[in-house]
């Protein structure tokens, strides 16, 4: 009985009696491609301008991860800071109970302009934190009626405020810093290669349409 086995393909190479696979993938390819053009080969075709592009690339992105601990330790002051915010109003804010003193504004139709708001100031009457009476416009959902109770933050003092901010949301501030500070960066340096690598492109072309008139009539036979 005679077993056929499929066929099999396979590339490679053997080296000190191992067979090593020398297939190039596409990502092989695209870091090769990637380490010439930033450092073009000194035997290669590469001009002037495409070395100086090299070094802009090679430049700009060494900022770009030196920029990495820099947009870091930002963000880590402006958490710090924002941490020692939390823990102050969060022994100078103080959530008490407000009563309506109108009906708040009925909810917008959905398809009417200023959909989505849910929210509107009403007049409201509240104690602060030592008894004293207050009162002042608040945040009342829409079609609150007169005498409702809403929850409000207010100061030491008795006045309203907005709540306090709490570590989660120094932390979320901290870290939007950090990377809008080195996206920033990074884009600053991307359009600056790419100002470098139009204007190399633009001035590479000219000289190749140069040259080309002066090797032309040799190559065409017309003068």
């Amino acid at each position: 009985m005679a077993v056929v086995c499929p066929e099999v393909s396979v590339v490679g190479a053997v080296v000190g009696g191992t067979l090593v696979d020398t297939e190039v993938g596409p990502m092989d390819t695209m870091i090769k491609r990637a380490v010439h053009y930033a450092l073009p080969s000194r035997r290669g075709v590469a001009r002037v301008g495409d070395r100086v592009e090299g070094g802009v690339l090679v430049v700009a992105v060494l900022l770009a991860l030196s920029g990495v601990p820099v947009a870091a330790a930002v963000g880590s002051e402006v958490y710090a800071s924002g941490k020692l915010t939390a823990v102050e109003q969060s022994g100078t804010r103080h959530r008490v109970e407000a009563t309506l003193l109108a009906d708040a504004p009925p909810a917008p139709a959905e398809t009417g302009r200023g959909a989505g708001v849910d929210r509107t100031p009403v007049p409201a009457r509240w104690a602060a934190p030592d008894n004293v009476a207050h009162s002042g416009p608040v945040d009342a959902p829409a079609g609150a009626k007169a005498g409702a109770v809403v929850r409000i933050w207010v100061d030491d003092a008795g006045t309203a405020t907005p709540p306090p901010l709490t570590v989660e949301g120094a932390a979320v501030g901290g870290t939007v810093v950090a990377f809008a500070l080195w996206g920033g960066l990074a884009a600053l340096l991307a359009l600056v290669w790419l100002a470098v690598r139009v204007v190399r492109e633009r001035l590479s072309s000219r000289s190749w349409e140069r040259e080309w008139t002066l090797v032309e009539p040799g190559w065409t036979g017309h003068r």
